[in-house]
């Protein structure tokens, strides 16, 4: 049987998976190279926020890395999703396609992007759940 996380636990790993990327990024030289690690790492900080709301809710947690589905999912809950956060869905391509990407497949600039969303995603939950 599986165990089943609380928000907290959800939380704790977004943020052990952003700051991650956070340290990948700011290797001398990792970039564009290890772009799509970083961009992956964003994803699933991202993936576990999201997942931490619904848990918060009391709502079931699907098994999927689709993020509009998450974002979708808590939008029907009546949770008011920040703008920003809608952009999320971008990130679903590093749990899938970009995940085994070769390297410089994936643009500086956007595995950056993608730690940018993440934070943004997780601060948010962090902050929606704390009340």
């Amino acid at each position: 049987m599986t165990e089943v996380l609380k928000p907290s636990q959800w939380l704790a790993t977004a943020s052990r998976h952003l700051a991650a990327a956070h340290i990948l990024e700011r290797q001398p030289g990792s970039l564009p190279d290890l772009a799509s690690d970083i961009g992956f790492l964003a994803q699933q900080c991202a993936e576990c926020a999201l997942k931490a709301v619904l848990m918060w809710r009391e709502m079931d947690v699907p098994r999927t890395h689709d993020l509009q589905d998450l974002l979708s999912l808590i939008r029907t809950a009546g949770i008011q999703v920040p703008p920003e956060l809608l952009q999320l869905a971008a990130l679903t391509a590093f749990a899938v396609e970009l995940r085994y990407a070769d390297a410089g497949t994936v643009s500086a600039e956007s595995a950056r992007t993608a730690i940018r969303l993440a934070g943004s995603a997780l601060h948010w939950a962090q902050a929606l759940i704390a009340g």
